[in-house]
């Protein structure tokens, strides 16, 4: 796929059942995943019925929510 042909701007994530293990963590591979989305420049966002507290009730670092718009 040519990069400059790429029209995918922004994605759009559910938690449970998506991006979490059952552990509530990323896996090594979505990680690395969400990673190559965002060298590609494109926007990742969560879409999610949890509380604004998200980074609390899961324990995430910058370093994962970082991954995030």
């Amino acid at each position: 796929m040519n990069d400059e042909k790429t029209i995918i701007r922004a994605l759009f994530f559910d938690l449970d059942g998506t991006l979490l293990t059952s552990e509530k963590t990323l896996a090594p591979s979505t990680r690395e995943a969400l990673r190559a989305c965002r060298e590609k420049g494109i926007s990742l966002f969560i879409a999610t019925a949890r509380t604004p507290l998200l980074e609390t009730m899961l324990g995430w670092t910058e370093a994962e929510l970082n991954f995030f718009d």
